[in-house]
């Protein structure tokens, strides 16, 4: 065998070592054993990310009740859902008839007025409110067709991790950005800058 035949036969083989195992078939085809798909390793993170993203999606957040409210010191409101609390609420309800398993978390307060505080901020715990925030989640999701509600829905603080403030100011900077230059680049576009508002 000439050198020249070696090296094509060579070529020919690294080839197919190339394309086989891209084309899906591994190492099945040569009667080897059977190998992991492309991804099967990094699955065993992915997976418990994506069901924690869903659970999170059925928190209802502190914002979403109307504003705690007082008279002579005394709290009178800020049990009610607002209306983005109630869209959510909703939501939630319509997931949970078509067999969503995840449990509904009212996120617990930190909006109160503690009494005899010396500058009595509103940034204190109230289980109490807390409580009536729940039976108000409880009674919708009971008018909206969901007979265990009483059973699933839990208070306790959210397992989502917030923002913090600087990349709340840099996620707001950004919707400015986008909104005024339509996404992309602004004063000269992608060629004199980067690209706008994506960074």
């Amino acid at each position: 065998m000439s050198i020249k035949t070696f090296y094509r036969l060579s070529l020919l083989v690294a080839a197919t070592a190339l394309i086989v195992p891209a084309s899906g078939c591994g190492w099945r085809c040569f009667g080897g054993t059977a190998t992991k798909m492309l991804g099967a390793d990094v699955d065993q993170y992915l997976e418990p990310q994506e069901h924690n993203a869903e659970a999170a999606k059925y928190i209802v957040y502190q914002h979403e009740f109307e504003l705690n409210e007082y008279e002579d010191g005394r709290e009178v409101g800020g049990y009610r859902l607002n209306y983005a609390g109630e869209d959510h609420v909703k939501q939630i309800a319509y997931d949970l008839r078509r067999g969503s398993p995840y449990q509904v978390v009212v996120e617990r307060s930190r909006t109160s007025v503690k009494p005899g505080t010396k500058h009595e901020y509103p940034v204190h715990l109230n289980p109490e409110l807390d409580m009536k925030r729940r039976l108000v989640v409880v009674r919708a999701l009971t008018k909206m067709g969901i007979p265990n509600a009483d059973e699933i829905v839990v208070v306790a603080p959210s397992f989502a991790q917030p923002f913090t403030s600087s990349e709340a100011e840099r996620a707001y900077q950004r919707g400015l950005n986008q909104g005024s230059q339509g996404g992309f680049g602004g004063v000269g576009g992608i060629g004199a800058g980067g690209f706008g508002g994506f960074f």
